[in-house]
Protein backbone atom coordinates (compact mmCIF):
# COMPACT_ATOMS: atom_id res chain seq x y z
CA UNK A 1 0.00 0.00 0.00
CA UNK A 2 1.51 3.79 -0.95
CA UNK A 3 0.61 6.03 1.24
CA UNK A 4 -0.18 9.86 0.57
CA UNK A 5 -0.77 12.59 3.26
CA UNK A 6 -2.72 15.03 1.25
CA UNK A 7 -3.72 18.58 1.75
CA UNK A 8 -7.04 18.76 0.45
CA UNK A 9 -8.09 21.14 -0.75
CA UNK A 10 -12.12 33.15 -36.24
CA UNK A 11 -10.55 32.84 -38.91
CA UNK A 12 -7.64 34.69 -38.68
CA UNK A 13 -7.91 38.03 -36.04
CA UNK A 14 -11.43 37.41 -35.27
CA UNK A 15 -10.47 33.72 -33.75
CA UNK A 16 -7.92 35.32 -31.94
CA UNK A 17 -9.91 38.00 -30.14
CA UNK A 18 -12.58 35.91 -29.66
CA UNK A 19 -9.58 33.43 -27.97
CA UNK A 20 -8.77 36.00 -25.22
CA UNK A 21 -12.16 36.48 -24.04
CA UNK A 22 -13.27 33.13 -24.26
CA UNK A 23 -13.88 31.23 -21.73
CA UNK A 24 -17.22 30.59 -20.70
CA UNK A 25 -16.71 28.32 -17.42
CA UNK A 26 -19.98 27.11 -17.70
CA UNK A 27 -18.60 24.44 -15.24
CA UNK A 28 -17.59 26.49 -12.55
CA UNK A 29 -18.67 26.47 -9.40
CA UNK A 30 -16.72 28.45 -6.76
CA UNK A 31 -18.70 26.97 -3.83
CA UNK A 32 -17.33 22.97 -4.56
CA UNK A 33 -16.75 21.33 -1.63
CA UNK A 34 -13.00 21.50 -1.40
CA UNK A 35 -12.15 24.05 -3.19
CA UNK A 36 -9.73 26.28 -1.26
CA UNK A 37 -10.26 24.10 2.08
CA UNK A 38 -7.47 22.96 4.24
CA UNK A 39 -8.39 19.45 5.32
CA UNK A 40 -5.73 17.16 6.18
CA UNK A 41 -6.49 13.47 4.71
CA UNK A 42 -4.51 10.41 4.72
CA UNK A 43 -4.73 8.68 1.14
CA UNK A 44 -3.81 5.06 0.37
CA UNK A 45 -3.32 3.59 -2.73
CA UNK A 46 -2.96 0.09 -4.37
CA UNK A 47 0.66 0.85 -6.33
CA UNK A 48 1.78 -1.58 -9.09
CA UNK A 49 3.49 -0.94 -12.41
CA UNK A 50 4.02 -2.53 -16.10
CA UNK A 51 6.03 -1.28 -19.42
CA UNK A 52 4.20 -0.97 -22.49
CA UNK A 53 5.50 -0.68 -26.44
CA UNK A 54 8.69 -1.38 -27.42
CA UNK A 55 10.50 -3.51 -30.39
CA UNK A 56 12.85 -5.69 -30.07
CA UNK A 57 16.34 -4.36 -32.58
CA UNK A 58 19.20 -6.01 -33.07
CA UNK A 59 22.11 -5.08 -30.44
CA UNK A 60 25.74 -5.69 -29.85
CA UNK A 61 25.25 -8.15 -27.79
CA UNK A 62 21.78 -9.90 -29.75
CA UNK A 63 18.63 -8.89 -29.61
CA UNK A 64 17.33 -6.11 -27.11
CA UNK A 65 14.49 -4.27 -26.65
CA UNK A 66 13.82 -0.29 -27.10
CA UNK A 67 11.33 2.20 -27.06
CA UNK A 68 9.47 0.80 -23.96
CA UNK A 69 7.55 3.21 -21.48
CA UNK A 70 7.17 2.49 -17.85
CA UNK A 71 3.92 2.78 -16.40
CA UNK A 72 2.93 2.98 -12.50
CA UNK A 73 -0.86 2.51 -11.24
CA UNK A 74 -2.13 3.82 -8.16
CA UNK A 75 -5.46 3.06 -7.42
CA UNK A 76 -8.21 4.14 -4.60
CA UNK A 77 -9.44 1.83 -2.01
CA UNK A 78 -12.52 2.79 -3.33
CA UNK A 79 -12.75 3.39 -7.46
CA UNK A 80 -15.77 6.50 -7.98
CA UNK A 81 -15.02 7.05 -11.54
CA UNK A 82 -15.72 5.15 -14.61
CA UNK A 83 -12.36 6.71 -16.43
CA UNK A 84 -8.83 7.02 -14.65
CA UNK A 85 -6.27 10.02 -14.86
CA UNK A 86 -3.22 9.68 -17.13
CA UNK A 87 -0.40 12.08 -16.46
CA UNK A 88 1.52 13.01 -19.55
CA UNK A 89 4.75 14.57 -18.58
CA UNK A 90 6.61 17.87 -19.54
CA UNK A 91 10.05 17.88 -20.92
CA UNK A 92 13.00 17.20 -18.67
CA UNK A 93 10.57 15.86 -16.35
CA UNK A 94 9.25 12.37 -15.27
CA UNK A 95 6.05 11.39 -13.71
CA UNK A 96 7.68 12.39 -10.10
CA UNK A 97 6.21 15.54 -10.87
CA UNK A 98 2.71 14.77 -10.23
CA UNK A 99 3.63 12.98 -6.75
CA UNK A 100 4.39 15.70 -4.30
CA UNK A 101 5.90 18.81 -4.76
CA UNK A 102 9.73 20.01 -4.24
CA UNK A 103 8.88 21.52 -0.85
CA UNK A 104 7.09 17.76 0.42
CA UNK A 105 3.49 18.66 0.15
CA UNK A 106 1.05 16.58 -1.67
CA UNK A 107 0.93 16.31 -5.27
CA UNK A 108 -1.93 16.16 -7.73
CA UNK A 109 -1.79 12.76 -8.09
CA UNK A 110 -2.89 12.35 -4.65
CA UNK A 111 -5.68 14.83 -5.09
CA UNK A 112 -7.08 12.46 -7.95
CA UNK A 113 -6.86 9.54 -5.58
CA UNK A 114 -8.63 11.12 -2.44
CA UNK A 115 -11.49 10.93 -5.01
CA UNK A 116 -11.75 8.15 -6.12
CA UNK A 117 -9.38 7.93 -9.59
CA UNK A 118 -6.83 5.49 -10.65
CA UNK A 119 -3.96 7.28 -11.73
CA UNK A 120 -1.80 6.34 -14.31
CA UNK A 121 2.20 7.82 -14.40
CA UNK A 122 4.57 7.16 -16.85
CA UNK A 123 8.13 8.04 -18.14
CA UNK A 124 7.84 9.13 -21.49
CA UNK A 125 10.49 6.46 -24.03
CA UNK A 126 14.12 7.08 -23.02
CA UNK A 127 13.67 8.74 -19.80
CA UNK A 128 13.66 7.77 -16.10
CA UNK A 129 12.46 4.50 -15.43
CA UNK A 130 12.08 4.15 -19.38
CA UNK A 131 15.41 2.33 -20.07
CA UNK A 132 17.63 3.57 -23.16
CA UNK A 133 20.55 1.85 -24.38
CA UNK A 134 23.96 2.68 -25.56
CA UNK A 135 23.02 2.49 -29.02
CA UNK A 136 21.03 5.85 -28.42
CA UNK A 137 23.45 7.97 -26.67
CA UNK A 138 24.27 10.26 -29.33
CA UNK A 139 20.11 10.91 -29.65
CA UNK A 140 19.95 11.94 -26.04
CA UNK A 141 20.60 15.35 -24.40
CA UNK A 142 22.92 13.98 -21.52
CA UNK A 143 22.72 16.74 -19.29
CA UNK A 144 19.55 17.99 -17.80
CA UNK A 145 18.34 21.53 -18.99
CA UNK A 146 20.65 24.19 -17.79
CA UNK A 147 20.75 25.76 -14.24
CA UNK A 148 19.87 29.18 -15.93
CA UNK A 149 17.14 28.06 -17.91
CA UNK A 150 14.73 26.46 -15.26
CA UNK A 151 15.32 29.47 -13.21
CA UNK A 152 14.14 32.00 -16.17
CA UNK A 153 11.42 30.25 -17.83
CA UNK A 154 10.56 27.53 -14.74
CA UNK A 155 10.19 29.02 -11.68
CA UNK A 156 11.95 32.72 -11.48
CA UNK A 157 10.83 34.33 -14.50
CA UNK A 158 9.74 37.67 -12.66
CA UNK A 159 13.61 38.49 -12.63
CA UNK A 160 14.56 38.20 -15.92
CA UNK A 161 11.13 39.40 -17.42
CA UNK A 162 12.03 37.92 -20.73
CA UNK A 163 7.93 38.28 -21.35
CA UNK A 164 5.14 40.87 -20.12
CA UNK A 165 3.77 38.47 -17.75
CA UNK A 166 6.34 37.39 -16.07
CA UNK A 167 6.54 40.18 -13.43
CA UNK A 168 3.24 38.88 -12.04
CA UNK A 169 4.55 35.65 -10.84
CA UNK A 170 4.31 34.92 -6.86
CA UNK A 171 3.82 31.57 -6.29
CA UNK A 172 7.01 29.84 -6.13
CA UNK A 173 7.80 27.74 -3.04
CA UNK A 174 11.15 28.78 -2.10
CA UNK A 175 13.95 31.87 -2.89
CA UNK A 176 14.46 29.70 -6.25
CA UNK A 177 18.22 29.82 -5.53
CA UNK A 178 21.08 27.66 -5.14
CA UNK A 179 20.97 26.14 -2.05
CA UNK A 180 17.53 26.82 -1.21
CA UNK A 181 15.68 23.35 -0.17
CA UNK A 182 12.78 23.62 -2.10
CA UNK A 183 15.23 24.36 -5.27
CA UNK A 184 17.18 22.19 -5.17
CA UNK A 185 14.50 19.59 -4.75
CA UNK A 186 12.88 20.44 -8.25
CA UNK A 187 16.41 21.00 -10.00
CA UNK A 188 17.84 17.56 -8.82
CA UNK A 189 14.29 16.29 -10.56
CA UNK A 190 15.33 17.42 -14.31
CA UNK A 191 17.25 14.83 -16.36
CA UNK A 192 18.39 13.91 -19.76
CA UNK A 193 15.81 13.88 -22.84
CA UNK A 194 15.58 12.76 -26.38
CA UNK A 195 15.32 15.38 -28.84
CA UNK A 196 11.43 16.21 -29.52
CA UNK A 197 11.84 15.91 -33.48
CA UNK A 198 9.05 13.61 -35.50
CA UNK A 199 9.74 10.08 -35.14
CA UNK A 200 10.70 10.74 -31.37
CA UNK A 201 7.35 11.80 -30.78
CA UNK A 202 5.84 9.59 -32.90
CA UNK A 203 7.69 6.56 -30.66
CA UNK A 204 6.32 8.68 -27.25
CA UNK A 205 2.55 8.56 -28.91
CA UNK A 206 2.73 5.09 -29.83
CA UNK A 207 3.25 3.70 -26.26
CA UNK A 208 0.64 6.23 -24.88
CA UNK A 209 -1.81 4.14 -27.47
CA UNK A 210 -0.45 0.97 -26.22
CA UNK A 211 -0.93 1.87 -22.60
CA UNK A 212 -4.72 3.18 -23.72
CA UNK A 213 -5.27 -0.50 -25.45
CA UNK A 214 -3.99 -1.96 -22.23
CA UNK A 215 -6.20 -0.27 -19.73
CA UNK A 216 -9.19 1.28 -21.76
CA UNK A 217 -11.25 4.75 -21.67
CA UNK A 218 -9.29 7.33 -20.11
CA UNK A 219 -8.95 11.42 -19.14
CA UNK A 220 -5.89 12.69 -20.13
CA UNK A 221 -3.67 15.20 -18.57
CA UNK A 222 -0.91 16.54 -19.66
CA UNK A 223 1.98 19.42 -19.53
CA UNK A 224 4.21 21.65 -21.68
CA UNK A 225 6.02 19.36 -24.32
CA UNK A 226 3.58 16.28 -22.95
CA UNK A 227 0.83 18.50 -24.88
CA UNK A 228 1.62 17.75 -28.21
CA UNK A 229 1.45 13.57 -27.50
CA UNK A 230 -1.58 14.46 -25.90
CA UNK A 231 -2.31 15.33 -28.92
CA UNK A 232 -1.16 12.60 -31.33
CA UNK A 233 -2.23 9.81 -28.39
CA UNK A 234 -5.91 12.21 -28.93
CA UNK A 235 -5.44 11.49 -32.77
CA UNK A 236 -4.74 7.90 -32.80
CA UNK A 237 -7.07 6.67 -30.21
CA UNK A 238 -10.21 8.88 -30.29
CA UNK A 239 -12.53 6.59 -29.37
CA UNK A 240 -10.25 5.65 -25.97
CA UNK A 241 -9.94 9.16 -24.90
CA UNK A 242 -12.64 10.62 -23.05
CA UNK A 243 -11.17 14.17 -22.40
CA UNK A 244 -7.89 16.14 -22.69
CA UNK A 245 -6.55 18.37 -20.36
CA UNK A 246 -3.85 20.36 -21.68
CA UNK A 247 -1.76 22.28 -19.15
CA UNK A 248 -0.43 24.90 -21.00
CA UNK A 249 0.42 22.66 -23.85
CA UNK A 250 4.07 23.62 -26.22
CA UNK A 251 3.54 26.27 -28.38
CA UNK A 252 2.21 28.33 -30.50
CA UNK A 253 1.52 26.70 -33.70
CA UNK A 254 4.61 26.64 -36.56
CA UNK A 255 7.12 27.79 -34.08
CA UNK A 256 8.55 29.04 -31.12
CA UNK A 257 8.11 32.51 -29.04
CA UNK A 258 9.91 33.63 -26.06
CA UNK A 259 12.53 30.86 -25.53
CA UNK A 260 13.43 30.35 -29.08
CA UNK A 261 14.69 26.65 -28.77
CA UNK A 262 14.07 23.46 -30.09
CA UNK A 263 12.40 21.88 -32.60
CA UNK A 264 9.13 24.02 -33.90
CA UNK A 265 5.71 22.18 -34.81
CA UNK A 266 5.72 21.20 -38.58
CA UNK A 267 2.30 20.02 -38.01
CA UNK A 268 1.07 23.08 -35.93
CA UNK A 269 0.23 21.69 -32.71
CA UNK A 270 2.53 18.68 -33.38
CA UNK A 271 5.84 17.54 -34.65
CA UNK A 272 4.86 14.27 -35.93
CA UNK A 273 2.21 13.57 -38.10
CA UNK A 274 -1.51 14.39 -36.89
CA UNK A 275 -4.66 13.81 -39.18
CA UNK A 276 -5.56 16.29 -40.75
CA UNK A 277 -8.47 17.01 -43.51
CA UNK A 278 -7.83 17.61 -46.19
CA UNK A 279 -5.03 15.63 -45.89
CA UNK A 280 -1.20 16.67 -44.96
CA UNK A 281 2.26 15.09 -46.02
CA UNK A 282 4.49 17.24 -45.51
CA UNK A 283 6.92 14.62 -46.84
CA UNK A 284 5.64 14.62 -50.33
CA UNK A 285 4.33 18.38 -50.17
CA UNK A 286 6.24 20.62 -47.97
CA UNK A 287 4.37 23.15 -48.67
CA UNK A 288 0.95 21.72 -47.26
CA UNK A 289 0.13 24.25 -44.99
CA UNK A 290 -0.57 27.96 -46.46
CA UNK A 291 0.31 30.24 -43.67
CA UNK A 292 -0.72 33.61 -42.52
CA UNK A 293 0.78 36.10 -39.81
CA UNK A 294 -2.04 37.30 -37.53
CA UNK A 295 -0.68 40.35 -35.64
CA UNK A 296 -1.87 41.35 -31.96
CA UNK A 297 -3.62 44.59 -31.03
CA UNK A 298 -1.90 43.83 -27.51
CA UNK A 299 1.50 44.51 -27.35
CA UNK A 300 1.61 41.85 -24.49
CA UNK A 301 0.26 38.88 -26.64
CA UNK A 302 2.51 37.23 -29.02
CA UNK A 303 1.64 37.50 -33.03
CA UNK A 304 0.28 34.10 -34.52
CA UNK A 305 1.30 31.88 -37.34
CA UNK A 306 -2.55 30.64 -38.15
CA UNK A 307 -3.22 28.85 -41.37
CA UNK A 308 -4.67 30.72 -44.31
CA UNK A 309 -8.12 29.80 -45.24
CA UNK A 310 -9.87 27.68 -45.66
CA UNK A 311 -8.15 25.96 -43.02
CA UNK A 312 -7.22 22.31 -42.75
CA UNK A 313 -9.40 20.86 -39.93
CA UNK A 314 -8.36 18.35 -37.06
CA UNK A 315 -11.49 15.80 -36.91
CA UNK A 316 -10.10 13.43 -34.36
CA UNK A 317 -9.53 15.90 -31.97
CA UNK A 318 -13.15 17.15 -32.36
CA UNK A 319 -14.42 13.99 -30.92
CA UNK A 320 -13.99 14.48 -27.56
CA UNK A 321 -13.94 17.37 -24.60
CA UNK A 322 -10.72 19.34 -24.70
CA UNK A 323 -9.80 21.99 -21.51
CA UNK A 324 -6.90 24.33 -22.13
CA UNK A 325 -5.09 25.56 -19.33
CA UNK A 326 -2.91 28.85 -18.80
CA UNK A 327 -2.04 30.60 -15.69
CA UNK A 328 -1.46 34.34 -15.25
CA UNK A 329 2.64 35.02 -15.03
CA UNK A 330 3.88 31.60 -17.19
CA UNK A 331 5.56 32.55 -21.05
CA UNK A 332 2.62 30.77 -22.38
CA UNK A 333 0.35 33.47 -21.33
CA UNK A 334 2.00 35.54 -24.09
CA UNK A 335 0.88 32.84 -26.74
CA UNK A 336 -1.42 30.37 -25.42
CA UNK A 337 -4.10 32.24 -27.38
CA UNK A 338 -2.54 31.44 -30.42
CA UNK A 339 -2.60 27.30 -29.75
CA UNK A 340 -6.63 28.19 -28.30
CA UNK A 341 -7.59 30.19 -32.12
CA UNK A 342 -5.72 27.67 -33.80
CA UNK A 343 -7.33 24.62 -32.41
CA UNK A 344 -10.73 26.44 -33.10
CA UNK A 345 -9.85 27.31 -36.61
CA UNK A 346 -9.00 23.65 -36.74
CA UNK A 347 -12.68 22.95 -35.75
CA UNK A 348 -11.82 22.09 -32.31
CA UNK A 349 -14.16 23.36 -29.58
CA UNK A 350 -11.84 23.46 -26.60
CA UNK A 351 -12.43 25.03 -23.31
CA UNK A 352 -10.15 27.77 -22.03
CA UNK A 353 -9.34 28.09 -18.32
CA UNK A 354 -6.92 31.46 -17.86
CA UNK A 355 -6.49 31.04 -14.19
CA UNK A 356 -6.20 35.13 -13.86
CA UNK A 357 -10.34 35.06 -14.84
CA UNK A 358 -11.23 33.19 -11.77
CA UNK A 359 -9.14 35.37 -9.37
CA UNK A 360 -6.04 32.68 -9.00
CA UNK A 361 -3.24 35.22 -9.68
CA UNK A 362 0.92 34.52 -9.52
CA UNK A 363 1.45 31.31 -11.21
CA UNK A 364 4.06 30.24 -13.45
CA UNK A 365 4.56 27.38 -15.71
CA UNK A 366 4.66 24.83 -13.04
CA UNK A 367 1.69 25.46 -11.18
CA UNK A 368 1.14 22.17 -9.92
CA UNK A 369 4.35 22.69 -8.06
CA UNK A 370 3.58 26.01 -6.30
CA UNK A 371 2.09 27.37 -3.34
CA UNK A 372 -1.37 27.07 -4.12
CA UNK A 373 -1.50 24.18 -6.17
CA UNK A 374 -4.29 22.28 -4.10
CA UNK A 375 -6.23 25.04 -4.85
CA UNK A 376 -6.42 24.78 -8.65
CA UNK A 377 -6.56 21.28 -8.85
CA UNK A 378 -10.50 20.93 -7.69
CA UNK A 379 -11.03 22.71 -10.86
CA UNK A 380 -9.96 20.29 -12.98
CA UNK A 381 -11.82 17.64 -11.23
CA UNK A 382 -14.81 20.11 -11.47
CA UNK A 383 -14.28 20.03 -15.36
CA UNK A 384 -14.01 16.61 -15.23
CA UNK A 385 -17.23 15.41 -13.67
CA UNK A 386 -19.22 18.38 -15.56
CA UNK A 387 -17.77 17.37 -18.89
CA UNK A 388 -16.83 13.67 -18.81
CA UNK A 389 -19.11 12.18 -16.48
Amino acid sequence: MLFFSLLYVFAQYTAIAAAINATSLSWYDPQLPGLNATLQEEVFARRSYFYVGGKYINGTTGSVITDQMYVEKLEPPVVLHAYPIVFITGGFQTATNWLNTPDDRAGWASYFLSQGYIVYLADHVKRGRSPWIVADSALLNTTATGLAFVQNYFIAGERTKLWPQAVLHTQWPGTAEVGDPTFDQFYASQIQTAPNDGPFSQTVVDAYSALLDKIGASVLVSHSQGGPYGWGIGDSRPELVKAIIALEPEGPPFENQVQRTGAARPYGITTAPITYSPAVNLTADANAFIKVRVNSTDPNLANCLMQAEPAKQLPNLQKFPILMYTTEASYHAFYDHCTYSYLVQAGVTPEWLQLKDIGIRGNAHFSFMEKNSMEIVPLLDMWIRATVE
